[in-house]
């Protein structure tokens, strides 16, 4: 629904998407952005380009290096964005209920009810593994559309944390499943169907250069001027360029903030020196 709300407004100002379309390069003239260019070869000219993808793999990718100067780059290459989430989607034959409140039909949830616990789980992840007790973020879209799944069954959506360098798969899968079922007994056996993906296959589905969802960690030190200083306003050295994603201020999630303030940005003139 909100793809659509923002298809449908964009569409009523004039604007046209162009699925399927990947950029290779960022064209540039006298020291401007003038537009990109596809893989198709195809050269789609703009007086300004909004970058929301990951920033890193964008400015670092489609620039040429020529354009950009070696300590904007070594900054870049410091922006930490290596992944710890896998996403696991499971199709269940029955509904999904907790122990503490088989009543209850939950929508969401987390595991985890200390922040020792939390910390341990994530500590297999310190050290480039996956772990065997995952954070989960569990959501059920069934329960606000029960059209997803037939009568009685249940599409389960979890983002599952602490889960370092190259997992397999089916070990992730199976980590998070034996997880669910300690909070839901018998979930393990109405498992029907599941699909998983690694940080690995996030980073390679949305280009995302570490797999990491929010495109950066959202450390102190990386939030404020995020993804760095010369780039913290959203717009960039780079006259006609400006970031609007999830890798500026305030950070990824579903607030729309970064996308917003850079629409904001470029209504603005350009501060002097950008």
């Amino acid at each position: 629904s909100v793809v659509a709300a923002l298809l449908t407004a964009l569409t009523a100002h004039g604007g046209t998407v162009q699925c399927g379309s990947e950029v290779t390069d960022i064209r540039f003239e006298a020291g401007r952005a003038r537009g990109v260019t596809l893989a198709s070869g195809e050269d789609v000219d703009a007086d300004e380009i909004l970058i929301t993808s990951d920033p890193r793999t964008a400015l670092l990718g489609w620039i040429p290096p020529s354009e950009c100067a070696p300590e904007l780059a070594s900054r870049l290459h410091r922006f930490r964005s290596v992944g710890t989430t896998a996403v696991v989607h499971l199709a269940l034959n029955t509904p999904l209920r907790f122990a503490g409140r088989p009543d209850l039909a939950v929508a969401h949830a987390v595991t985890g009810e200390t922040f020792d616990e939390l910390e341990r789980s994530f500590d297999p992840a310190k050290y480039g593994q996956g772990s065997e007790r995952p954070f989960l973020d569990v959501h059920v879209p069934s329960i606000a559309d029960p059209e997803l799944a037939p009568s009685g069954h249940a599409v389960v959506s979890i983002l599952a944390h602490a889960f370092a360098g190259a997992p397999d798969r089916e070990w992730v899968g199976d980590q998070v499943v034996s997880m669910l079922d300690e909070l839901a007994p018998g979930i393990e056996s109405s498992v029907v169907g599941r699909q998983v993906l690694t940080p690995a296959d996030l980073a390679d589905r949305h280009s995302l250069g570490g797999g990491h969802l929010y495109h950066g960690e959202h450390g102190l030190d990386q939030l404020l001027a995020r993804p760095c200083p010369e780039c913290s306003g959203y717009r960039t050295p780079w006259p006609g360029i400006v970031l609007g994603g999830s890798g500026s201020w305030p950070g990824g999630g579903i607030s729309g903030l970064p996308g917003a303030l850079a629409a904001r940005a470029t209504a603005q003139p350009s501060v002097a020196g950008k």
